[in-house]
């Protein structure tokens, strides 16, 4: 596991102490509290310019009794871990869907974000440049961060080098320098480039305009400087160079849509070579003097790499792309005079997925591109007019993203698979690879629990190695162990640790179609099935009450029924809680203080939220709400008190609503949070107060939100994460010093973000 700093800027890099209302002393109060839990150790931020703001109001406690947030992933919380996190929170119009009366956009969250397992590198991109040592670099990002890796004697090292970073093209100019080009993938898009030229890595914004640019195009000219082409924040093909000094901008085209990939070269004389698409057409670029002449290549085509484009020696200029007419296949362009004529490279059909062109020393030209019929990466090379295919590869995604190098008389290729970061090298015979990073899908189902001191635990699903695994934060470091590796199940799990500090797990065995709970309670991890009668088990929450014993709430699928299943009077005990039609697709299960049972289920057959109380042949109903068919991931909280709020999306229209019973006697009242449609897997906690806390997954755009309020105050929302990473089912927290944890799954790996709590009202 890796701690990085200063994520992104949504969350802050330069927080300013700056909750309105809030003073120095407010805040240095909060903040020895925080510092009381040990596991903060190492992870608050000490300067004062970072430090997050605390909140003097915000509920000293909540959820690690599972009572808030168990339907997925309750108690748990994350701890997290980037500590600087720019934070552009102030955007206010970018994704606070939900606070549709009370925002404050303007004031700044502390967010820390930490990648605890898995990641895919070169999800979005992957390029390879080779040294005179032979040491081979390729640049990748992995769940947002820009690393460099570097391959020499078979040893392989790893560098970060960015955050908030995707779509890499790397380069390596005559004196072994390394220079690299990237998207910004922030709140703000823009392209950066940076290169270690004079020793250590510089960086610099290429296109400082607000949301500009897609995915960049790198090369670098004989006196080292840098030329790029990419789509700007107007949808225009863009060239720039620092050849002048300072960035200098030209306009290839200014109608038609663009992108958003594209390629750039140098022919012998220096003069660079563009290639794009506009629309369906491929387009070429060249510069002559101090003009552009462009013209059309081919039609039905798409560039699907940042390498499409090679020159060989003798200047015979060379585009491969995807031809997307009826049978899908590599093609390639090439230019015979001033006549662009086109030819097929491999007369199979639903190949050249990422195709990517290189010419070697001797000026044949060479194709690799992903066959996604077979899954396999295909190398071409054209000789004496015909091409030549090979398969270098095959695997899961094999052959993604790639980049293909003709150096030394060798080839080079970089790529992604599912398996994670691959690096092929042809040395004239046969093709070896390397694998540099990646642990495959994991992160799948995150739930979060606290132990007693504040100290989150994760349970979540190893997709690729299909097992069920638990991560802790003991000190400041992460643990990962498996729950259980038997095979296929472990999915959708749901935690709440005990007073001791122990784990306990409900989750669904698919491949026998079993509810099932382990425990580490005796030292080592115990597996439990609690129901096999049918297809039963999926979207489990469990929930401990005060004597740790355990209650579920669970899906019968053969039965389309609700279940609940507890061991509170020593066996074990099963009863079907509604079996009136199609019930407890998605349901949440709390137990209070005083050791009451409270369920929110979706019933799909009235299109309606239910709730229900009470224990084994005692059960008491009432219709929560029964408007734009609620109760889609539904999440509940339940007080001592007699309170109960939850959380949930309807699915006629997408809204997310909270619904709140203020005492046991009381009506149901429901208001609506946010509107929109893109609101999935909310998870509730509250506060001492009974204000609501609450995070969820937008889809639209990919981000992980934080909202708080009541419906007396309003509702405020910042973003906690966003970017092409984040996704999926998001499980939250709050400990008792004013601190939220969330967890939540990136592209293929876990997240956790530790962030302080927004103060209601404010």
């Amino acid at each position: 596991m890796h701690r990085f700093g200063g994520w992104f800027h949504l969350a802050v890099a330069f927080c300013l102490l700056a909750v309105a209302g809030c003073s120095i002393q407010d805040f240095a109060d909060a903040f020895a509290d925080a510092a009381e839990n040990d596991w903060l150790d190492g992870l608050i931020p000490t300067d004062d310019d970072s430090s997050p703001t605390p909140n003097p109001g915000a509920d000293d406690d909540t959820d690690e009794g599972d009572d808030d947030n168990d339907d997925d992933n309750d108690s748990g919380d994350d701890d997290d871990d980037d500590d600087d996190n720019d934070d552009n929170d102030d955007n206010d119009d970018d994704n606070d869907d939900n606070d549709d009366d009370n925002d404050n956009d303007d004031t700044p969250l502390a967010v820390r974000v930490e990648l605890i397992d898995g990641g895919l590198p070169g999800l979005d991109g992957t390029s390879v440049a080779r040294l005179s040592s032979g040491a081979l670099a390729v640049a990748a990002a992995k769940e947002g961060w820009l690393y460099l890796y570097t391959l020499q004697n078979q040893a392989v090292s790893m560098k970060e080098l960015a955050e908030q970073a995707r779509s890499p093209s790397l380069v390596a100019d005559a004196q072994d320098a390394l220079h690299v080009a990237y998207l910004l993938d922030g709140v703000e898009k823009r392209i950066v480039y940076g290169t270690n030229a004079n020793g250590g890595w510089e960086f610099t914004d290429v296109d400082a305009a607000e949301s500009a640019a897609v995915r960049p195009a790198l090369a670098v000219d004989a006196d080292r400087q840098a030329h790029l082409t990419y789509v700007d924040g107007d949808g225009r093909q863009t060239y720039a160079t620092n050849a002048g000094g300072d960035w200098q901008f030209a306009t290839l085209g200014d109608s038609g849509t663009f992108g958003p990939f594209s390629g750039i070269a140098f022919d012998a004389g220096g003069g660079p070579h563009i290639a794009y698409n506009r629309g369906t057409g491929l387009y070429h670029a060249e510069k002559s003097s101090d003009a552009w002449r462009t013209e059309i290549v081919a039609t039905s085509a798409r560039l699907e790499t940042y390498h499409p484009l090679a020159i060989a020696a003798d200047g015979r200029i060379g585009i491969a792309y995807r031809y997307t007419g009826p049978d899908t296949a590599p093609y390639w362009a090439w230019r015979d005079g001033s006549l662009w004529q086109s030819e097929r490279i491999d007369e199979a059909s639903g190949r050249g997925y990422y195709v990517s062109l290189a010419a070697d020393e001797a000026g044949d030209f060479h194709a690799a591109y992903y066959d996604n019929g077979a899954d396999q990466l295909l190398h071409a090379v054209r000789r004496e007019g015909v091409w030549n295919v090979e398969t270098v590869g095959g695997g899961r995604l094999y052959g993604e993203q790639t980049h293909l190098l003709a150096a030394a008389e060798r080839l080079y290729l970089s790529f992604y698979s599912l398996d994670g970061l691959q690096l092929a090298e042809y040395d004239g015979a046969a093709w070896t690879v390397a694998h540099l990073d990646g642990d495959g899908v994991v992160g799948l189902y995150a739930s979060l629990a606290l132990d007693r001191d504040g100290g989150p635990q994760i349970a979540y699903y190893d997709y690729s190695n299909k097992r069920l695994k638990l991560a802790r934060l003991l000190g400041n470091r992460w643990t990962i162990e498996t729950v259980i590796a038997d095979g296929d199940t472990g999915y959708y799990p749901s935690l709440a640790v005990d007073d001791g500090g122990f784990a306990h797990v409900a989750f669904y065995d698919r491949a026998a179609g079993d509810l099932v709970y382990a425990t580490n309670l005796l030292g080592g991890w115990i597996g439990l099935t609690i129901d096999a009668d049918g297809d039963v088990g999926l979207n489990p929450s469990l929930a401990l009450d005060g004597d740790g014993r355990v209650h579920i709430a669970y899906r019968d699928h053969s039965h389309a029924a609700l279940k609940y299943a507890t061991n509170a009077t020593g066996d074990w005990r099963i009863e079907f809680v509604d079996a009136g039609g199609d019930a407890g697709e998605y349901s949440s299960l709390a137990v209070d203080d005083a050791g009451r049972v409270h369920l929110a289920y979706r019933d799909a057959a009235f299109s309606r939220l239910r709730y229900a109380t009470g224990g084994f042949g005692a059960w008491v109903f009432e219709t929560v709400d029964g408007e734009s068919d609620p109760g889609w991931y539904v999440d509940l909280s339940a007080a001592a008190s007699g309170a109960v709020q939850a959380v949930y999306a309807t699915g006629l229209d997408g809204w997310l609503r909270y619904a709140y019973k203020p005492s046991e006697f009381a009506a149901w009242q429901v208001v609506t949070i946010g509107e929109g449609g893109n609101f999935y897997y909310p998870s509730l906690a509250a506060d001492r107060q009974g204000a609501a806390h609450l995070t969820y997954y937008s889809g639209d755009p990919a981000q992980t939100d934080y909202v708080w309020g009541d419906p007396a105050a309003g509702w405020t929302g910042r973003v906690l994460d966003t970017g092409s990473s984040v996704s999926g089912r998001t499980s939250f927290a709050l400990d008792r010093a004013g601190w939220g944890h969330a967890a939540y799954a990136g592209s293929a790996s876990l997240r956790y973000a530790l962030f302080p709590l927004g103060t209601v009202g404010r």
